[in-house]
């Protein structure tokens, strides 16, 4: 059975060892048809819509997107199994190990960093936690909460819906135009304070394109800078002028 982890370790063995063939975009394509994957139950065999993978991962050019899954196809990670007829159609595909011997090369490379580490650090960790987000504890779901979207009521809040269903989407969008200044937190913090209670979107491509546009705004702006007052060490009976 297929695991994430697995996939994700194949695939930085395979694009550490083959750098000049790897582009950013690789990367996030191959991420999204995981995560699509594990939301669909590991089915064998899924649909990956074409528009809605060039949305989540910021590829608005359909031959740059194009070129980018045949890539995934020929080195191996994906397999075809129905090619959709437009760029409006899904590809039929189903996931590869592609468990090839490698050298490990970037196991070897990770010891070596880690071993300098320690000797530097003298503390180490003995592994590393992928962060999950579990929505259930971000406390900003409220009975009494709701939105509008396509002119029906939707219960919860608009950030709570968009956590639930966009994660995937929303991270895309940090790791494409976050700058590297916008946190996770971040972005929840603002999206609840300017979409509260009784926020009003037409449908689901006008919540996404709101939430890309958060973003962007974000990035944009700088993190203020917390000002403290200065207060003097001079005792009050000396500090007369």
């Amino acid at each position: 059975m297929l695991d994430i982890y697995t996939l994700m370790r194949n695939w930085f063995n395979w694009s550490f060892e083959n750098p000049k063939l790897i582009k950013p975009s690789h990367t996030a394509l191959y991420f999204f048809c995981i995560e699509h994957c594990n939301r669909l139950g590991w089915k064998s065999q899924f649909g990956l819509p074409t528009e809605m993978a060039k949305e989540a991962i910021g590829i608005r050019s359909y031959n740059t997107y194009k070129d980018t899954f045949e890539d995934l196809e020929k080195f191996g990670f994906i397999k075809v199994i129905e090619r959709s007829k437009n760029q409006y159609s899904s590809n039929i595909i189903a996931l590869s190990k592609n468990d090839k011997a490698f050298n490990k090369a970037l196991d070897k490379a990770l010891m070596k960093h880690t071993s300098k580490q320690r000797e530097s650090t003298r503390q180490s960790n003995d592994s590393i936690d992928i962060q999950l987000y579990n929505n259930t504890n971000l406390q900003i779901y409220n009975e009494e909460d709701f939105f509008i979207m396509s002119e029906n009521k939707v219960s919860g809040s608009a950030t709570f819906f968009v956590l639930n269903n966009y994660m995937t989407y929303i991270e895309s969008m940090l790791m494409n135009f976050g700058n590297q200044n916008v946190s996770m937190q971040r972005f929840i913090d603002n999206f609840m304070l300017n979409y509260p209670n009784g926020a009003v979107f037409s449908d689901e491509k006008h919540l996404r394109n709101t939430v890309k546009s958060s973003i962007k705004v974000l990035a944009a702006t700088p993190i203020p800078i917390e000002k403290t007052k200065y207060v003097s060490q001079i005792p009050a009976e000396e500090n007369k002028w």
